[in-house]
């Protein structure tokens, strides 16, 4: 095989497979193109890094059964999707079709040697206004004619009235060292990290880290079948008394205790 097409996600499961030895070798490879979704610049360095390999980046529509923006070879930059291919001229517009300023989000129009219909659906009207096919992508056109990818228009997170991009968030978790999200996992489920975190919430002498309540019914010595099943507890001390009482003599009387008592 010597050339590629497959979306980032694929990219990024192929380069973790090559750093554990486990994927096929990729030398006979000598084009690799990416489409179907955003292509993040931390995959196109960490792919350029293994296998020296420039990932041409694109994006298209089914409606349109082709790729209209792109950049090959030594055209590529990565972060950016590229210009649009010959044929084909792009825009970027408001929600009512007016052209937007270089360097401002909007949504991405398009038009070229083929162009959508729907049969019968309403989506035409929305896909096709004044003779654009307006894609639902939210882009930035640069002042050097090349376009930046935010978004699906639909696909917006708005945070105490700022509009964050899925594909920031994915950028910023895709550039987080392995090691240390693995040393911030262990940390935040470890005992420590637990018996601090109840500490601060509900206070001093948290269930984490006192004796637990005795269980229902007699206890039972080491080895021997426990007797505490339905029916075999010969305790007269009701088991929520108890678990009460037990958390009384170590001090947690905390609203936490009472609800679980």
């Amino acid at each position: 095989m010597s050339v590629l097409f497959t979306a980032p996600t694929a990219y990024r499961v192929m380069l973790d497979e090559l750093t554990d030895g486990t994927a096929p070798e990729v030398a006979s490879l000598r084009r690799c193109v990416s489409a179907g979704e955003n292509l993040p610049e931390a995959t196109w360095k960490a792919w350029y890094a293994r296998t020296g390999l420039r990932l041409i980046n694109g994006i298209g529509a089914t409606e349109l059964l082709h790729i209209f923006i792109s950049a090959a070879d030594g055209d590529i930059r990565p972060g950016l999707t590229g210009r649009p291919v010959p044929g084909w001229q792009a825009r970027i517009v408001d929600r009512e079709g007016n052209a937007v300023p270089d360097g401002e989000e909007g949504l991405l129009a398009v038009r070229g040697p083929v162009g959508c219909r729907y049969l019968a659906d309403p989506r035409q009207e929305e896909y096709v206004r004044n003779g654009w096919n307006v894609t639902g992508d939210t882009y930035v056109r640069e002042p050097d004619g090349w376009f930046r990818y935010v978004s699906r228009a639909d696909d917006m997170i708005i945070s105490a009235g700022y509009n964050i991009a899925g594909p920031q968030v994915e950028e910023v978790l895709s550039t987080t060292p392995t090691w240390w999200r693995r040393r911030w996992w262990a940390a935040r489920t470890s005992c420590a990290a637990r018996s601090s975190w109840r500490t601060r919430w509900y206070g001093t002498g948290c269930r984490a880290t006192r004796t637990p309540p005795p269980r229902c019914g007699p206890s039972s010595a080491p080895g021997s079948p426990r007797t505490n099943r339905p029916g075999r507890s010969s305790s007269s001390t009701p088991c929520r008394a108890r678990r009460r009482a037990s958390s009384s003599a170590s001090g947690c009387g905390t609203p936490h205790d009472r609800r679980t008592a």
